[in-house]
């Protein structure tokens, strides 16, 4: 090619980023299940990580709004550099210098004794009495999170229950806290530092898959709970205790997938699932009746947030819902009827895990890069008409300088 400019032998040769795309799969190392992906676009990776760099604590949110739009949507930021983040955090000296790497600028407070027990709680960003007031304690999971054993926080948000969730399973146990937006993930990963001598959490930065879920980016790894953990953690299944689902307009369906997938499994976990607001404003929704009878099915009994008021039907609940929260319903979080658990009718403790079984540590390392989708006739005949023509107008119109009013995206 000789005399042919250099942007026409890189288009040529396939160094077209969007033309290389669509013929070329992605590169994919082992799969990591725990993670959402990373996008296969070089200069988004680039830019992302350069700002990461440039501006401390913008992880979590800390002064970027000049930024905002591309971090969170144009380049989907958060998934790309959370790795990162997560290395910076856990080769820190200190819990001090750990939430400092994922605040930046930024406030944050680390409260040394927030409950009775030991177990410490590290709030990025101000924390208001009421935020802090609002966490809850390792008391209130013991029932449930049985000493030694696995639990699954689904919509762990910013850590205010898987933290304490992990800290009931004590240092054998394990929990793991799915959260799909990486700035609250974040808050998972300095918490489950900030107690990395007395328990293990591990923050797993997945969405919930449904058909509730909107458009998500092609970044995020969606999942259904039970099929995934399957899937990724399959050693560690016989010892799960508990779920907890929060994930306001797809808590039902989470739920009923979960009762659906351990209909064949021996697995017998206890379930808190979010009763989420708008669906009680809705009444008896097809999911919860799914619900209800899904439960029936495999034998479990649904009970009011007390885990002691046994509701029989959804109708029943949504009456004793109307008549407990008076002029407040459907209200929100602290009714008696903003939360179910589904228990097991014979239930039990699963075993504790033995010692030395492997559980993911900090930092989980980088996502998979997120494959591109399969070329459709429309774009292969875009793609070559509009290689067609560029080639075509270098050699009839007048070379370099038509190609770089028609085709400047090379240069």
């Amino acid at each position: 090619m000789v005399g042919f400019t250099p942007a026409l032998v890189r288009w040529w040769a396939g160094g077209n980023a969007t033309a290389h795309r669509l013929f070329t799969p992605s590169p994919r190392a082992e799969e990591n299940l725990l993670s959402s992906y990373v996008p296969d676009d070089p200069l988004a990776v680039a830019w992302c990580e350069r700002k990461y760099r440039e501006l401390p604590g913008v992880v979590t949110g800390c002064g970027f709004q000049k930024i905002k739009r591309d971090w969170l949507h144009k380049y989907d930021c958060g998934h790309v550099v959370r790795h990162l983040a997560e290395s910076d955090a856990v080769s820190a000296p200190d819990i001090v210098a750990a939430a400092r790497v994922l605040a930046g600028p930024c406030p944050f407070v680390i409260d040394e004794h927030p409950w009775p027990e030991p177990g410490r709680f590290v709030h990025l960003g101000e924390a208001s009495k009421r935020r802090r007031a609002a966490l809850t304690p390792p008391a209130a999971w013991r029932p449930w999170v049985c000493d030694g054993t696995v639990a699954i926080d689904v919509g762990a948000a910013w850590g205010d229950t898987a933290t304490s969730m992990a800290l009931a399973a004590g240092p054998r146990g394990a929990v793991f806290a799915l959260e799909l937006v990486p700035a609250l993930h974040h808050h998972n990963v300095v918490n489950a530092l900030a107690n990395r001598n007395s328990s293990r959490l591990v923050p797993v930065n997945v969405a919930i898959r449904g058909p509730g879920a909107g458009k998500l980016p092609k970044t995020v790894r969606a999942v259904r709970v039970w099929r995934w953990f399957s899937q990724a953690l399959p050693h560690l299944k016989r010892h799960v205790s508990f779920v907890k689902i929060d994930v306001d307009a797809l808590s039902a369906l989470t739920a009923v997938q979960l009762l659906e997938d351990l209909e064949a499994a021996e697995e017998r976990p206890v379930i808190k699932a979010e009763w989420f607001g708008g669906d009680r404003k809705k009444g008896c929704t097809r999911e919860m009746e799914k619900l209800f009878a899904a439960a029936r099915r495999i034998g479990y009994g649904v009970y009011a947030a007390d885990a002691t008021t046994r509701l029989e039907s959804c109708a029943a609940a949504l009456a004793r819902a109307r008549a407990h929260d008076g002029g407040a319903f459907p209200g929100g979080g602290g009714s008696l009827y903003a939360d179910l658990y589904l228990i097991p009718d014979s239930r039990k403790c699963p075993p504790a895990l033995p010692k030395g079984a492997p559980i993911p540590a900090l930092p989980v390392g980088r996502g998979n890069v997120v494959s591109s989708p399969p070329p459709t006739q429309r774009m292969i005949k875009s793609s070559y008409t509009w290689g067609r023509t560029c080639v075509q107008d270098f050699f009839e119109r007048g070379g370099v300088r038509h190609f770089r009013e028609r085709c400047p995206a090379q240069l």
